[in-house]
């Protein structure tokens, strides 16, 4: 049995108070060392949920921006044909001409459906790398089903006829505008796309409406007075070149080979004009003098 003084008690009891502060400083130091770690370990999992969803973020904004940026190697524009002043030649080309002027070189194969025209042109423009999506791209595969140029793709017509291109659109608009169907079947399936893919171009809808103002209509009245504008005779009118054809100027400039749209190549189509006029109106003359001559038994 331990009996205690004063003092003893005093020290005592100063013991357990001290072990009892000690203790609890010690627990709460602890305690800070857990929440410290507990915290840190929540960081350390939302740091790294973070990154990954930082990651994945940046993952998938790299998918859109790729699948915005989209090439296709294979894709063809159409490349019209134009004169020195940037204006559409409406002449036939060379080949158009050599397969106009050749019926051995027309097809002359019975029409196909239009859905199997549709199915011939996407495998071609997908096997070349086009882009399948583009209306315009993959009708410019069209094989046209109608005419001369039969066999040939829609594309090549525009690059190479936009004269004849023209003369279907102004046929097909007054056919509408009288009311009268003429003609169905698949060659009539093929007129109409082609007439659709050919007023998608901005340039077949300029030459559309610069001829419906009438200016063409305005100038060929005036096509007398034009002057010449080169050579020797640069100061004569077209008419002055046609009624002085004896002196051989006016052959001279129908022998030539000309470049379309230029000077010479507009008083050629002038001359040629006067001519077919003179050899029509000889005809008439000869015909109905002809017809004035009695009959004798």
């Amino acid at each position: 049995m331990v009996v205690l003084n004063h003092y003893g008690c005093n020290i005592f009891l100063a013991a357990v108070t001290s072990w009892r502060c000690s203790d609890f400083f010690r627990t709460r130091a602890l305690s800070k060392l857990f929440i410290l770690e507990r915290t840190s370990a929540e960081t350390r999992q939302v740091t790294g949920d973070s990154r990954r969803f930082f990651t994945r973020t940046v993952h998938r904004s790299k998918i859109k921006m790729h699948k915005k940026v989209v090439f296709f190697p294979g894709k063809i524009c159409v490349v019209f044909r134009k004169g020195p002043l940037g204006f559409l030649l409406q002449d036939p080309s060379e080949e158009a001409r050599r397969i106009k002027d050749n019926p051995c070189m027309q097809d002359k194969s019975a029409p196909q459906r239009e859905d199997l025209v549709r199915q011939n042109a996407l495998a071609v423009v997908r096997q070349r790398g086009g882009d399948a999506s583009d209306r315009v791209e993959v009708l410019a595969e069209y094989i046209l089903q109608f005419g001369k140029y039969k066999g040939k793709s829609f594309r090549w017509l525009l690059e190479n006829d936009v004269g004849y291109t023209m003369y279907l659109i102004k046929s097909l608009q007054k056919e509408e505008a009288s009311g009268i169907c003429m003609g169905e079947g698949h060659s009539k399936d093929s007129l109409l796309s082609f007439v659709n893919y050919a007023l998608s171009f901005a340039e077949i809808q300029t030459l559309l409406t610069y001829e419906a103002s009438g200016v063409g209509v305005a100038a060929s009245l005036s096509d007398d007075d034009q002057l010449v504008g080169f050579g020797s005779r640069a100061k004569s009118t077209w008419k002055e070149i046609w009624d002085s054809r004896a002196d051989g100027y006016a052959n001279f400039v129908l022998g030539k080979s000309c470049v379309p749209g230029t000077r010479m190549f507009k008083l050629q189509q002038y001359l040629r004009k006067r001519q077919q006029a003179a050899s029509a109106a000889t005809s008439a003359e000869h015909a109905s003098k002809a017809a004035a001559k009695p009959w004798v038994r």
